[in-house]
């Protein structure tokens, strides 16, 4: 659900970059500046949107890595529990 909220939010300006490309390209000065101002929002968006996934992943990364942490030392106590 992460990436694809990320993925969507990339869309988002990719598409925005692509319509603002197009009024510029056809000359429709007020399209563009309103096209402008939506790409920047979009891209502010989008970092928002980034930092929150690079957070969660990051979160959920360590959360996993003291699991598995967690998981090799009950291991090794049981391990040495039976060889006794």
């Amino acid at each position: 659900m992460l990436r694809r909220t990320r993925q969507r939010a990339e869309q988002i300006v990719d598409d925005a970059g692509a319509m603002l490309a197009e009024a510029r390209r056809e000359g429709d000065a007020d399209r563009a500046l309103m096209l402008a101002e939506q790409l920047d929002e979009a891209r502010r968006s989008y970092a928002k949107v980034l930092k929150a996934y690079m957070i969660l992943t990051r979160r959920i990364s360590d959360e996993r890595q003291e699991i598995l942490q967690a998981q090799i030392e009950r291991d090794k106590h049981a391990d040495l529990s039976g060889a006794a």
